[in-house]
């Protein structure tokens, strides 16, 4: 008898965990293609000439844009604009250009650790894309 109450319970408590629906949507960003390079010499990316320069490019998931941080004299990420929790909210860069925020979900990351989240709903970082500087190109890819 027990035996059976105990199968039962599990059954029931498996039904109730396979319905549940997650009160959150961090639902990541989906793939898109993404290639191109920059040349750092440019003048219009001299914000990418300094250590923890950033600035936005086209691209991206819905076209919402990247955000290029460099992270190092050799070292830059390219985070994608769209937010993790909703995929319809965009993050801007905060005036500290260490923080980027969504207003729509609230959404706080850390785009010196490349888009790691700092304060939720979302629990994903923001989409990262390969990066390769050969000291005067930098190439976006995935």
């Amino acid at each position: 008898m027990f035996k059976r109450l105990f199968i039962f319970s599990l059954f029931l408590l498996g039904l109730n965990s396979g319905c549940k629906k997650s009160s959150s949507t961090n639902t990541g960003v989906p793939n898109v293609a993404v290639n191109f390079t920059i040349d750092t010499n440019n003048p219009q990316y001299n914000n990418l000439t300094i250590v923890g320069g950033w600035m936005y490019v086209s691209g991206g998931y819905l076209n919402h844009g990247l955000i290029i941080y460099r992270a190092s004299s050799t070292q830059f990420y390219a985070m994608d604009r769209t937010c993790t929790y909703n995929n319809s909210g965009v993050v801007q860069v905060l005036k500290s250009g260490i923080m980027a925020v969504d207003s729509s979900c609230g959404s706080q990351f850390t785009i010196s650790s490349a888009g790691m989240v700092s304060k939720g709903p979302a629990s994903l970082a923001l989409k990262n894309y390969q990066t390769s500087f050969d000291g005067e190109y930098l190439t976006v890819s995935n």
